[in-house]
């Protein structure tokens, strides 16, 4: 009897020997190995490399001891502006001129009281040079008058001596008819005559010598006149200067106190002009910028206040001259130096050339180098030089980037 059936025995001797491997068809080992090898190098170099986040900012150049503000001590219209920028300027040297604000609803009443002055000015002046030539023609008058007088008083001096003689004639006559009339060869009415006419010649001869002396004295007044004219001419003249220059003075007074004139608070250079001919500004308003020419060179850059969060001291700044494009003569290097606690609006910047549209903070950079490497030259950097840059904020690897939201995440709970 068989122990296993047929069919059973001849199945056993048709199979295989040795360990059954199944064909998967595709490579997929290899695929596997591959995905790790990229996934490992991705998490290195997402590890190794970092990626820099920056701050893009604008600013310039200005002398490390600070700018200096020119502003208006009060407000009106700037009238002359007698610098350029770039003008280097001694101490006190005049700026710019500002008309004060005097108008009123009937018109300018500045100009219209310079021109009242002015006019008084005119006419004081006016009076004293006809009061000084009324009297210049009066001196001339008195010393015609005198002439004509030393005339009138030699003639009265030459009658007064005819009628001397005549009387010396007229007295001998009255002795001699004396005489006869003692002897009596002469009446008495022939003697009276001749003592009348003596008599007369007298009355003659005291009439001349007095119109004589009073020749003498009318010559002797117009003299003393004569002498006194120039002291009043120069007593005139001085008067009518004396009120013109206090005229003058008011008006001087007038005009300082209609406009006034901008001086330079430091000896330095012109950096920028805020103000311009004609312009209106408040009292405060900043009409010149003033750096020492003497100081190195720092740069000031105003970030903005939604990118100034992150902006530390000791960040690196990557600089690129407006001068000297970064292009063609590289970037330059600095340093955060400080940061403003203070936020700014565009208008207390007021640089030409920033173009700040927008609140920023104040950042000083301390700069690696002074100076340009140009055509093989070092150009100095001067104050004043627009720039642009930007602030190394944050320095991370690339895991950390998108690590970032899973430790926001983390920080957050």
């Amino acid at each position: 009897m068989k122990l296993f059936r047929p069919e059973s025995v001849s199945h056993a001797i048709r199979r295989l020997d040795g360990e059954v491997t199944l064909d998967l068809g595709f490579n997929w080992i290899s695929v596997g190995i591959a995905l790790v090898v990229v996934v490992a190098s991705a998490i290195v170099f997402a590890s190794v490399s970092t990626y820099a986040r920056k701050e893009a900012a604008v600013g310039w150049l200005v002398p490390s001891g600070g700018i200096i503000r020119a502003t208006a001590r009060e407000g009106g219209l700037v009238e002359t502006v007698f610098i350029q920028e770039g003008d280097i300027v001694p101490l006190g040297a005049d700026l710019a001129e500002i008309r004060r604000s005097l108008d009123t609803v009937s018109g300018d009443d500045g100009d219209r009281l310079e021109a009242l002055s002015a006019a008084q000015i005119r006419a004081t002046s006016a009076s004293m040079e006809a009061e000084v030539a009324r009297l210049g023609l009066t001196l001339d008058s008195l010393r015609a008058r005198r002439s004509a007088l030393e005339g009138e008083h030699a003639e009265s001096l030459l009658g007064a001596e005819l009628l001397g003689q005549q009387q010396a004639l007229e007295a001998a006559a009255v002795e001699r008819a004396r005489d006869l009339h003692a002897r009596g060869y002469l009446s008495n009415r022939d003697l009276e005559r001749a003592e009348a006419q003596w008599l007369a010649a007298r009355q003659a001869v005291s009439t001349a010598r007095s119109v004589s002396l009073a020749l003498r004295r009318e010559i002797v007044e117009t003299d003393n006149q004569i002498r006194t004219m120039p002291v009043a001419i120069e007593q005139t003249r001085e008067q009518g200067l004396a009120a013109t220059s206090e005229l003058e003075q008011r008006r001087t007074q007038l005009t300082s106190a209609a406009r006034y004139r901008l001086t330079a608070p430091v000896a330095g250079r012109v950096l920028a002009l805020p103000a311009q001919q004609g312009q209106s500004v408040p009292a405060g308003a900043t009409l010149a910028i003033l750096a020492g020419t003497s100081q190195r060179v720092v740069a000031e850059i105003f970030v903005p206040s939604r990118a100034a969060g992150f902006v530390r001291e000791g960040h690196t700044v990557s600089i690129q001259y407006q001068s000297y494009p970064y292009q063609k003569f590289g970037s330059g290097r600095g340093r955060v130096d400080s940061v403003s606690s203070t936020v700014l609006a565009p208008s207390e910047v007021a640089i030409a050339g920033l173009g700040l549209q927008e609140p920023v903070f104040k950042v000083r950079v301390e700069l690696e180098r002074d100076f340009v490497s140009a055509y093989g030259e070092r150009i100095a950097l001067q104050p004043g030089m627009i720039l642009t840059a930007n602030i190394i904020v944050d320095r991370r690897s690339l895991l950390e980037w998108l690590l970032d939201p899973l430790y926001a995440v983390g920080r957050r709970t």
